[in-house]
């Protein structure tokens, strides 16, 4: 089921990533690359910022708002899909794999239990 919802959130990502619109805070251009784009939905911006701290060491950012950074060698940490979206069209990666790492968006509800 893990594995499932993993595809799931891949899929997703991917359409939302290559139809959002190209609007960002580029802080330098990035060089070409074809490589992968690892993308980490977290659960809200002081989580994007907080982590991109602690990882930052030596990678430079090459776009970053309240609720996305995104990393020169393509880690993304968002809150947002869509704004990373924007981003990642931004700096012409919108045909880059993107590899949902992880998903710690929010809480799902509990499915409901089958009566009986």
């Amino acid at each position: 089921m893990r594995a499932f919802a993993a595809r799931v959130l891949a899929g997703a990502a991917v359409l939302l990533l290559a139809g959002a619109a190209a609007a960002a805070e580029v802080c330098e251009t990035p060089p070409a690359s074809t490589g992968p784009v690892s993308l980490m939905i977290l659960k809200g911006p002081a989580q994007v910022q907080s982590l991109a701290k602690s990882l930052a060491r030596g990678v430079p950012v090459v776009a970053r708002d309240a609720s996305t950074v995104i990393f020169r060698d393509g880690r993304v940490l968002t809150a947002d899909v869509e704004a990373a979206g924007r981003h990642l069209n931004a700096l012409g990666w919108s045909r880059r794999r993107i590899d949902v790492v992880a998903s710690f968006a929010g809480r799902r509800a509990r499915p409901a239990r089958r009566g009986g």
